[in-house]
């Protein structure tokens, strides 16, 4: 999978360890509010692989704080599940 420089981030995490469901899920939010909509529905359908019982609405109810920048990040990485093609 051929990833923009930018995400190099995420492309080492995934090196470091691949079997976490949630570090392809990221990729594939980030991918997708990208534009690479191919490449986010193959990391997503990788993390699908290790969480088949992902979904949107799950992934919501882990709270991790209230700061209004980090609930935007937030909304952010929903959007971009839903774009790469994750269930609600």
């Amino acid at each position: 999978m051929t990833m923009p420089k930018r995400l190099s981030g995420f492309r080492l995490g995934l090196e470091a360890n691949r079997n976490v469901s949630v570090a392809h899920f990221h990729l594939a939010a980030a991918l997708a509010r990208l534009g690479e909509l191919d490449q986010a529905r193959a990391a997503a359908q990788a993390g699908l692989a290790f969480d088949p019982t992902f979904t949107i609405r799950r992934f919501r109810t882990i709270h991790m704080g209230d700061d209004p920048a980090f609930l935007a990040g937030r909304k952010r990485i929903y959007e971009g599940l839903r774009l790469a093609g994750l269930p609600e």
